[in-house]
């Protein structure tokens, strides 16, 4: 029965990979801080914050392996980004028994130019690299289906209420390339149980580049209803951040659509035969 600590269990993720935990039989702790995991699940829980290492250290020196999905993703400042993602991780890799096996939730947008956010998860994953524990890396794109209303979810619901597609572009039109929860949720704990290679990072992206435009196309030809293109230049959002006129999102959420992202699935192929769900798929569903 192998040994599984995780942070950030209560997410919409974490739940799903610690229900595959317990359906593995695998013995199962959580670190819980702000939120609770639903009542009636087999797993034990233990009251801290990812900050305070002493508050879980015995529990993760028990453990064979680390599921680390807990993070920081909307904040108006760097602090608060490099204390929960870097330093955090920093922390729980500090009470790793050196025998573990280290799985982190990064994000595809892991970049020096990618805002915040993005620098504080590179950092941690820097942080994994240089931990001389065994690891993997975990890089989702935008992920959909976690009942968030955020991201890709959130641009749908905004299509569905006033038939416009919010088309983000600077030079040309920002591209995504959706990840369902589910699956990455699934890969996540995959790699935990089996894992393959040690020390590797694993891009999770669909296999298909959208836009605006081509979700547009998708709607109005699934639902037979003309939808509308907006056109939001990143440099007047940028203007307006500057001007400090308040926005219904973070100010490094820019540099996340713009930054450079790597759409290489092949070592998630090759080591897991990894095949991403059609994102056109989910459209049809989700309407």
């Amino acid at each position: 029965m192998t040994r599984v600590f995780v942070t950030g269990g209560s997410s919409a993720i974490g739940q799903c990979v610690i229900s595959r935990l317990i359906a593995f039989r695998c013995n199962v702790t959580a670190l819980t801080h702000l939120q609770f995991l639903p009542a009636g699940l087999p797993v034990k829980t233990v009251a801290g914050s990812i900050l305070e290492p002493e508050s879980y250290k015995a529990a993760v020196r028990d453990a064979e392996v680390i599921l680390h999905l807990a993070g920081l993703s909307h904040s108006d400042k760097q602090k608060q980004y490099d204390d929960v993602n870097t330093e955090g991780t920093r922390f729980l890799l500090g009470v790793c028994a050196p025998t573990a096996f280290f799985v982190y939730l990064s994000t595809r947008c892991a970049h020096p130019d990618g805002g915040e956010y993005a620098v504080s998860k590179l950092r941690a994953e820097q942080a994994v690299v240089s931990s001389g524990l065994r690891y993997a890396i975990i890089r989702p794109a935008e992920i959909y289906g976690t009942k968030a209303s955020e991201g890709i979810d959130r641009m749908l619901q905004f299509a569905l209420r006033y038939r416009v597609i919010l088309d983000f572009h600077k030079h040309v039109s920002t591209t995504y390339a959706p990840i369902s929860a589910q699956e990455v949720a699934e890969f996540l704990v995959k790699v935990a149980l089996q894992p393959v290679r040690d020390k590797t990072v694993y891009t999770l992206c669909a296999e298909r580049l959208w836009t605006a435009n081509d979700i547009c196309h998708e709607l109005a030809r699934f639902r037979r209803l003309k939808y509308f293109i907006l056109p939001i230049p990143i440099r007047l959002l940028e203007v307006l951040l500057k001007m400090r006129i308040p926005m219904p999102f973070k100010r490094d959420q820019i540099a996340r659509l713009i930054v450079s992202k790597s759409n290489d699935l092949s070592a998630a192929r090759k080591d897991y035969g990894f095949n991403p769900k059609p994102f056109n798929e989910y459209i049809h569903t989700f309407l």
